[in-house]
C-alpha cells in the first residue's frame, strides 16, 4: 500500500549553486520535517551532512557530519563473473583454472559469502576439481580431466543454485 504521508510530500529544490548529490532524495514531509534517502555510490569512508538554504545562508542541520564505512553487498547471481581461459578450453591431463569473482547488486567485488558449486560433466572418477576463495572475493576454480573430449562446465552461484552455465567446451589431449 502506499505510504500516504510520502504521497502527500514533494521534493525539496537544490538551493542554487549546489548539485545534488547522486543517490540522495529529500522530501518535504509539510509538517515540518524531512524525508532524506541516501543510496551510496561508492565503497569507502563516506561522510554525510545536511544542511539547508535559507536565502543566502547556509545552516548546517543535525550537528556533526555522519561519518560511515560503505560495505559490499552480498553476492548477487546475476553480477557474478567467471574469468580465464579455463572456461573457454583446456588439456587433459593437465591442470586447468578459471576465477570467478563474487559482485553485490551494484558490481562491487564482495568477500562476503558466496555460494558456489562447479560441476563439469560427464563426471569421472579421476576428474579432479577444486575452489578456493582468494578472501577478497575471488574464488581460483582448479580442475584437471583424464582424457580429451567434450565437457560441459556450468557454475552454480547463490543459495538457490542459480546457474551461470558455461557452454560445452573442448578439452585437447
Amino acid at each position: 500500500a502506499p505510504n500516504t504521508a510520502l504521497q502527500a510530500a514533494h521534493s525539496v529544490p537544490y538551493a542554487r549553486g549546489f548539485l545534488p548529490n547522486r543517490g540522495l532524495i529529500v522530501w518535504d514531509r509539510r509538517d515540518g520535517t524531512y524525508e532524506a534517502i541516501y543510496t551510496p555510490q561508492a565503497l569507502g569512508a563516506t561522510t554525510l551532512s545536511f544542511s539547508m538554504a535559507s536565502g543566502s545562508e547556509i545552516i548546517q542541520l543535525g550537528g556533526r557530519p555522519l561519518q560511515f564505512e560503505v560495505e559490499a553487498g552480498l553476492p548477487s547471481p546475476a553480477f557474478c563473473v567467471a574469468k580465464g581461459n579455463g572456461i573457454r578450453n583446456g588439456h587433459a591431463g593437465r591442470p586447468t583454472e578459471f576465477v570467478v569473482e563474487a559482485r553485490d547488486a551494484a558490481g562491487n567485488l564482495t568477500d562476503k559469502r558466496l555460494e558456489l558449486r562447479i560441476v563439469l560433466t560427464p563426471a569421472s572418477s579421476q576428474q579432479q576439481l577444486s575452489v578456493q576463495a582468494q578472501g577478497d572475493g575471488r574464488h581460483v576454480v582448479r580442475y584437471l580431466v583424464p582424457v580429451s573430449g567434450i565437457y560441459k562446465l556450468s557454475i552454480f552461484v547463490g543459495e538457490n543454485g542459480s546457474v551461470r552455465p558455461v557452454d560445452r567446451r573442448h578439452i585437447n589431449q
